[in-house]
C-alpha cells in the first residue's frame, strides 16, 4: 500500500507555482545567473520550498543555489519589490544568512498566502 508521507498530510499547501524565476545572492556569479521560468515554489503552513520544476534541471538549480527547504521560523525578512519580485532573507542550516530573489506570476496570491502564515512582508 502506498502511503502519503506524514509531513505531507500535516502541512497544508497555501501557494504553489511551477514556473517561477529566481536568483541567489550567494555571490556575484550566482546573482548574475539564476533560473528563468523553471522553479517550483511551494508555501505550506510550515515551510517555503524552492526547487526545480523538472528533474532534468535539478543539478543546475542546485548549482545556482536555488534548492531550498526553508522553515517559516527561519525566514528573517521578505521584501516585496516591483513586478512580482520578492527578496527572501533566511537563516540557512549552517546559521548563515542567505537571500534569494523570486519572481512569481501571481504575486498577490503569494502575498496573501504569506499573510496567512503570519510572515511579515515589507514594501521597499
Amino acid at each position: 500500500m502506498n502511503r502519503v508521507p506524514e509531513s505531507s498530510q500535516t502541512h497544508r499547501i497555501l501557494y504553489q507555482e511551477r514556473f517561477a524565476s529566481g536568483s541567489s545572492w550567494r555571490s556575484m556569479l550566482h546573482r548574475a545567473g539564476g533560473a528563468h521560468n523553471c522553479l517550483r515554489v511551494t508555501l505550506t503552513s510550515h515551510s517555503l520550498s524552492i526547487g526545480s520544476s523538472w528533474m532534468v534541471l535539478a543539478p543546475f538549480v542546485w548549482l545556482a543555489d536555488l534548492q531550498h527547504e526553508i522553515p517559516l521560523d527561519r525566514i528573517v525578512a521578505i521584501t516585496c519589490r516591483s513586478r512580482g519580485r520578492f527578496n527572501i532573507r533566511f537563516l540557512a542550516p549552517d546559521a548563515s544568512e542567505q537571500t534569494v530573489t523570486l519572481a512569481v506570476w501571481k504575486p498577490e496570491r503569494l502575498m496573501r498566502a504569506f499573510k496567512e502564515t503570519q510572515v511579515q512582508i515589507s514594501e521597499p
